[in-house]
């Protein structure tokens, strides 16, 4: 397994105030990185053990919902659709939705996702090829793959 890139390394397995705040709500944090959320239907009964544990149990199927590569009606930018804009602009975006989470940790985590994660640069290059075919065409239809 290869090893974690900064600065999450250190976030994840560091033992000092800013890692430790971290790994604290590292759930928020995957929310505001995350590319696609989720839908489901959650068994909310109480958990037979008491309240020491906390079960994730789902009934049904579990959704992966991803909305278009660009927001429309002017609306803002959310999961994968904040990976398409310039990282600045990104880290300004995390930052206002997450005011209380420390926005150098949100500006290193966003620069080392784009550095780092192939993933952005498959949604770029679908933004660009979006961007040709509209030139070209009135009406158009993308599906991408649900294996993406």
């Amino acid at each position: 397994m290869r090893p974690l890139r900064e600065p999450l390394h250190t976030l994840i397995n560091g033992d000092n105030g800013r890692s430790r705040s971290f790994q604290l709500i590292l759930r928020r944090w995957n929310e505001l990185f995350a590319f696609t959320s989720i839908q489901l239907n959650m068994d909310k009964r109480m958990n037979e053990m008491g309240t020491t544990f906390q079960v994730f149990q789902v009934h049904g199927a579990m959704y992966h919902r991803q909305g278009p590569l660009v927001p429309g009606g002017g609306r803002d930018a959310l999961y994968s659709q904040i990976y398409l804009y310039d990282p600045a602009y990104a880290v300004q975006e995390r930052s206002r939705r997450a005011s209380d989470l420390d926005p150098e940790i949100i500006r290193s985590l966003t620069m080392m996702l784009q550095e780092s994660n192939p993933m952005i640069q498959i949604y770029l290059t679908a933004k660009e090829r979006l961007a040709e075919i509209a030139q070209a065409e009135d009406n158009f239809c993308l599906i991408l793959n649900p294996k993406l």
